[in-house]
């Protein structure tokens, strides 16, 4: 088995250069037509699991396989996506529900979703692999503090995938952003576990 190392850049690449600003990167156009894709796969398939043995990893175009370190990028990829449909309708519920405000609290938390899903589809393409746009399976429930609940465990799934991500070899620039978006989503588990106190 070839051993290779995973880079954030992609050669002669400017869309995989990493966003300066720390706010969301990449085009409006191909964010708008991932975020479509994303939710015409969710619609047509409400039943997919997100597990390892049911990931539906698009493979290169000659049937190569996936390092183990860019399969778990896209399960990351597809975890994010959920997230963003998971958070955008508890933030719907809980502010009628509950307050108001958690929408924009919750609003916070989407944009970084879709700051790291740019990341590793960036880095997917510069690896040669096709992103998907298969959805981690989002879910919801009749109670505020069952959503939150949910929201706490999907970020502490995201934490433990983005962990084991790190312990594969990445280059250093890579593996700088990958370890900025665990901490992000150890903040963002913060943030749910202080919303479970207010519902």
């Amino acid at each position: 088995m070839s051993h290779k190392t995973i880079s954030l850049f992609a050669p002669n690449d400017h869309d995989s250069a990493p966003c300066q600003s720390g706010g969301i990167c990449g085009s409006r156009r191909k964010l708008l037509q991932a975020g479509l894709g994303a939710a015409g796969l969710l619609l047509a398939s409400p039943g997919l699991a997100w597990t390892r043995d049911e990931s539906f990893v698009q493979l290169r175009g000659t049937g190569a396989g996936l390092s183990k370190a860019e399969e778990l990028m896209t399960l990351a990829l597809q975890h994010e996506h959920g997230a963003m449909v998971q958070y955008a309708n508890h933030a719907g519920l809980l502010s009628h529900w509950v307050n108001p405000t958690f929408a924009k609290t919750i609003q916070e938390i989407i944009a970084d979703e879709v700051d790291h899903a740019v990341t590793l589809v960036n880095v997917l393409i510069a690896s040669g692999v096709t992103p998907t746009l298969a959805v981690w399976p989002p879910r919801s429930g009749v109670a505020p503090r069952q959503l939150v609940l949910l929201d706490i465990a999907a970020e502490q799934g995201a934490v433990d995938l983005y962990s084991e991500i790190l312990e594969h070899d990445l280059s250093q620039p890579l593996r700088a952003r990958i370890t900025a978006i665990r901490d992000a989503e150890i903040l963002h588990r913060n943030i749910f576990n202080d919303l479970l106190e207010k519902v």
